[in-house]
């Protein structure tokens, strides 16, 4: 970081206003500012009614640091025999916790109404779960009365400013496997505070169509004694997910800027993204599918036992069966809770598609939110052999953040499957269970069962999210930094490293060294899509280049638009031998 970022202001392109908050105002979810207001105005009287002397003192029970609460088996059971089920978690630093029928999960009840209940949870306190789901007994009674309703109950510990509760209520469709019939948010907090949904400000409510609706409080219903407002349709954003990521001000790095990633040549190819967001409603919209047509693609939606999942096809690879194409699946989600969800898949990995379009591979999506869920990609893989000319030998994966934790999680399940794997937006290392809040958690023996796999993979990073290249070397982070770095080696067959050589790769002479942080047994600097691209390679314990660690120059925790070429010229110099399970190396 000892050198100056120079910003040319003069560097414009079309798309450029698609960085631009104001350019997406009319996008945002219609219950925005409801739920701002919520959580900023109304629910910190909660915090102090919530903490109940049920669970003072007790702390008897699994203290689960990714939702900062511990799990009391006795209270969560209780509404196991009322006949709801407790999921709980995390996104975003924003916990969760929900109870939905027993039919849910039995696959009885497909399409439950949800009621997304707001809260301000003081995480200092690990009894705040329990606290919580005690203080609306009353409210998940009611549930259980009406018989075809979840509770989400969302967490925010203090306010939610990008509105994660949105994003929460698609996870847990995925979590669970449901697509609701009605989605309602519990306004009752309003009504408790003398106020009206009309006195909120910047909130207009509109009908399923757009209209908007000058008395809101008209269309208030009831669960019981509590006030929720039908906001099917209504909840979810459709901005886009790159933009909001970039303009949340979560980035606190002294090498990200805004402005110079939008005034940038990164910024102009990554700008490709938001553009079909900006532009299309869904990913079936007919004049998405003609795009696609008019560049020689094809896109195919599919439902396996009940599971939706995409393809894109090179169009004339139907015409030519003899030329087996390879597959390369994403992990991003595309369920019909929100059929927006196509069009973040699309915006994230967009410079996937040139590789389709010139007949390089096929592309899939699919992804759920836990890794056991997950599996499920082995079936789609194979239903997608059957159904179109691919080559089950050059299978590759790839998935970003925490997705692209279930992608390599879903390699080491099935390393007869997997000829190569790209995890995006994670740390090089493999942290330990107990200094991370990953979605995967690898215990010792786990990474040494990994090891008994060949899997050539290589992890792509920015930057300023690649803390072992940048970190206080005399904080204890920084030493579980080098750890991880240990255990991945370990994990991928790699011999292992000394602790004093990782440590001084931060003052090699090699400057691709020094911006990776760690030591590789040989490096390439790239230059891609306006950004330096840092590359080391790692020789295995049988002497194979099998994996790769890439850091992009300044970037932040997205999936940059370098991501898939990086991903492809690695992933595709290998197949997979699927008899004998054995890595061929193609070139």
């Amino acid at each position: 970081m000892d050198y100056t970022v120079f910003q040319n202001e003069y560097l414009d392109y079309p798309n450029s206003k698609l960085w631009d908050m104001e350019t997406w105002e009319d996008r945002q979810s219609k219950v925005w500012e409801l739920g701002l207001w919520l959580t900023n105005y109304v629910c910190t009287y909660k915090r102090k009614e919530s903490k109940l002397e049920k669970y003072s003192g007790r702390d008897d029970g699994e203290y689960v640091f990714k939702v900062h609460a511990n799990m009391y088996e006795d209270a969560i059971s209780e509404w196991k025999k009322l006949g709801m089920d407790f999921t709980r978690g995390e996104m975003a630093n924003i916990c969760w916790f929900a109870l939905s029928p027993e039919g849910v999960k039995k696959k009885t009840l497909k399409n439950p109404r949800v009621i997304i209940v707001l809260h301000d949870g003081d995480y200092d306190d690990p009894n705040w779960m329990m606290n919580e789901l005690e203080y609306y007994r009353e409210y998940s009674i009611a549930a259980i009365e009406a018989k075809d309703v979840i509770m989400l109950y969302v967490a925010s510990n203090g306010p939610d400013l990008y509105n994660t509760f949105i994003n929460v209520n698609t996870e847990l469709a995925s979590v669970l496997h449901f697509t609701p019939s009605k989605v309602y948010m519990d306004v009752s907090p309003v009504y408790r505070a003398g106020k009206t949904l009309k006195e909120i400000p910047n909130f207009k409510y509109v009908d399923e169509v757009g209209n908007e609706i000058t008395n809101p409080d008209s269309k208030v219903e009831k669960l019981g004694a509590f006030e929720i407002l039908d906001v099917t349709g209504r909840w979810a954003n459709t901005s886009s997910n790159i933009m909001r990521s970039l303009q949340s001000g979560a980035y606190d790095h002294p090498l990200y800027s805004m402005e110079e990633f939008k005034h940038s040549e990164c910024g102009h190819v990554a700008g490709k993204g938001p553009w079909f967001e900006y532009n299309f409603k869904s990913g079936t919209d007919k004049e998405l599918i003609e795009y696609w047509e008019k560049r020689g693609i094809t896109f195919k939606e599919h439902f396996t036992d009940g599971e939706r999942w995409i393809i894109f096809m090179p169009k004339s690879a139907t015409e030519h069966p003899e030329r087996k194409l390879p597959l390369v699946h994403i992990f991003n989600e595309v369920t019909e809770i929100n059929p927006f969800l196509d069009l973040i898949s699309i915006s994230y990995y967009t410079e996937w598609f040139p590789l389709v379009a010139d007949g390089k591979c096929a592309v899939s999506f699919y992804a759920m939110e836990s890794a056991d869920d997950n599996d499920f990609v082995a079936t789609i893989i194979e239903e997608a052999c059957n159904r179109y000319p691919l080559d089950p030998e050059r299978i590759y994966i790839t998935g970003h953040s925490h997705n692209g934790h279930f992608c390599g999680e879903f390699a080491r399940r099935h390393p007869d499957l997997v000829a190569a794997c790209a995890t995006l937006g994670n740390e090089h290392g493999i942290p330990l269970p107990d200094h991370t809040t990953e979605v995967v958690l690898l215990s010792c023996d786990d990474v040494a069962k990994a090891a008994k796999n060949d899997i050539p993979w290589i992890n792509i990073n920015g930057y300023c999210e690649s803390r072992i290249a940048w970190g206080d070397m005399n904080k204890d982070e920084y030493t579980w930094d080098v750890i991880a770095w240990k255990r991945r080696r370990k994990a991928l067959r790699c011999p292992e490293q000394n602790e004093d050589v990782i440590k001084a790769a931060r003052n090699s002479k090699n400057y691709v060294t020094r911006m990776l942080g760690v030591p590789t047994d040989r490096t390439d600097l790239q230059y891609v899509c306006g950004r330096e691209v840092y590359i080391g390679d790692i020789k295995n314990c049988d002497g194979n280049y099998h994996f790769r660690i890439a850091t992009i120059e300044r970037m932040v925790h997205i999936t940059s638009p370098q991501m898939p070429s990086l991903s492809w010229n690695f992933m595709s110099r290998f197949a997979r031998n699927r008899r004998t399970g054995e890595v061929i190396e193609r070139y």
